[in-house]
């Protein structure tokens, strides 16, 4: 099973089904596969299929989440194409790991 990492602070929104996809550079992804979502290289968080894969311009995304990407890859031009990977939560994992648990939350 492949791995998504994401940044500490979209797990939350990830767990609560208001984060549901991720832009990446390259994807080699596809519909269907069922991936395992972590907070860096630690034990996954979460499983999610992946419902949707898509090549968009960087231009093409809202100013809001332009700003996000380019916090993530600064440098890149308006027209480099990402990838947008779109998931559905399948399975939440490890829910009382306080490794796991949001920057500043007691255990």
């Amino acid at each position: 099973m492949r791995n998504l990492w994401f940044r500490g602070c979209f797990r939350a929104a990830i767990l609560r089904g208001e984060k549901t996809d991720t832009i990446r550079l390259t994807c080699r992804l596809r519909e269907g596969e069922r991936v395992a979502l972590s907070v860096g290289p630690r034990p996954p968080f979460a499983r999610a299929r992946i419902t949707r894969t898509s090549s968009v311009a960087l231009a093409a995304l809202s100013p809001e989440r332009r700003a996000q990407v380019l916090a993530c890859y600064p440098g890149l031009g308006s027209a480099t194409p990402v990838w947008r990977i779109e998931f559905e939560l399948a399975e939440t994992l490890a829910a009382d790991d306080p490794a796991l648990a949001p920057a500043g939350a007691q255990a």
